[in-house]
């Protein structure tokens, strides 16, 4: 392969209809545990994800104990009134993936 600079795949990112089921599969499937869980909601929020005002999203960060790569982001999208969202951020339905340069 040729040198990049970059290194191997973070994590990519997942739309999912229900955080609990995607977790479980992850979690029973591929051994993965939960490394973080955020509510996120706000402005901030809104403006990064090219979401609508109230707009908000609950997410898991799972990966393989011992590996600081090869992460899952799980995102679960609802509108402010629990219903389910009927906007979706740009890019949702692809993989999305992160990398750092290598140092």
């Amino acid at each position: 392969m040729p040198e990049t600079g970059l290194s191997e795949p973070l994590h990519t990112s997942h739309s999912v209809p229900d955080l609990a089921e995607g977790r479980r599969f992850l979690e029973q499937a591929l051994g993965q545990v939960v490394l973080f869980h955020e509510h996120c909601a706000g402005p901030l929020f809104e403006q990064l994800m090219g979401l609508p005002a109230g707009q908000q999203f609950d997410f898991d960060m799972l990966g393989t104990p011992g590996f600081a790569t090869g992460r899952i982001v799980l995102m679960d999208f609802a509108s402010v009134d629990g219903e389910p969202a009927t906007v979706q951020p740009p890019g949702v339905g692809s993989a999305r993936s992160a990398t750092t340069r290598a140092t």
